[in-house]
């Protein structure tokens, strides 16, 4: 399991690493997200974040698509 998250992480950009990072490894809320959102990455509302978090889990999504059929 370590090996796939390393490999769908792999995959990600590092504003997308960083959504990971403090969303579900840090656990804070989007809220609390956003107000320690690094400045280089030029995300100032909920809704963009949100847009953000929905296509990162759309691309691991896929990407975990597209393993399952290289291994079936």
């Amino acid at each position: 399991q370590i090996h796939l998250f390393e490999a769908a992480v792999a995959t990600l950009t590092a504003f997308e690493c960083w959504l990971v990072d403090t969303l579900y490894i840090a656990g804070k809320t989007q809220a609390e997200a956003l107000e320690i959102v690094p400045e280089q990455f030029h995300v100032t509302s909920r809704s963009t974040l949100s847009r953000h978090k929905k296509r990162m889990l759309n691309k691991i999504d896929a990407f975990l698509v597209e393993l399952g059929k290289l291994s079936a």
